[in-house]
């Protein structure tokens, strides 16, 4: 955590925050609140080849936290976003919103987005996921994908390196063009 924090960039305007601890009754965590704006922020690597450090630049919006969760109302004209290692490039959005918010829970963490739009590279498409992160257990992601391509072929660059056998020569040089009108991808797995 610390790590990725380090790689923070971008400004912050109007920080509001509080922070209390609880002498008289060391079994109360201590607690924090904060609430900023964020213009052209960005959190993790610039490039992939350096590390295995993911992340996104170029994100502006209103960020809010406390010791129990938080909530994240982002939008972009012109980011990238920085895939772990097994990518090769960085995915330029040229569009991006996203209603982000995350909360403790009894036996861990929920990740909740159930508004993210993008356009990038050809495609646009809309994104529901939602991520619980417990100890002990792998994470388990529920994302619901819909999204359009005009040049599908053109999304080739964006591929994971270890992409599947049967999809590798994925498109053949000899087509020209595929066009994905309206692809839904539903997956519900743990992340191990």
């Amino acid at each position: 955590a610390l790590r990725l924090a380090s790689t923070a960039v971008g400004d912050v305007q109007g920080l509001e925050g509080r922070y209390a601890t609880h002498p008289a009754d060391s079994a109360k965590p201590s607690s924090y609140a904060l609430h900023a704006r964020l213009v052209n922020a960005g959190i993790g690597a610039i490039t992939v080849i350096e590390d295995s450090l993911s992340g996104v630049q170029g994100i502006s919006g209103e960020l809010s936290a406390e010791e129990y969760g938080g909530k994240l109302d982002a939008h972009s004209e012109a980011a990238n976003l920085v895939l772990p290692r097994g990518f090769t490039t960085a995915i330029p959005v040229e569009a991006l919103g996203a209603k982000l918010d995350w909360q403790r829970q009894a036996g861990g963490w929920r990740v909740h987005t159930g508004d993210l739009s993008w356009r990038a590279s050809g495609t646009h498409g809309m994104v529901s996921l939602d991520l619980q992160i417990a100890p002990e257990t792998p994470p388990l992601l529920d994302l619901k994908l819909n999204f359009s391509a005009r040049h599908a072929a053109l999304l080739k660059p964006y591929l994971p390196l270890h992409w599947c056998y049967h999809l590798q020569g994925w498109p053949h040089p000899r087509i020209l063009a595929v066009l994905l009108s309206d692809a839904l991808l539903s997956l519900h797995v743990p992340l191990s």
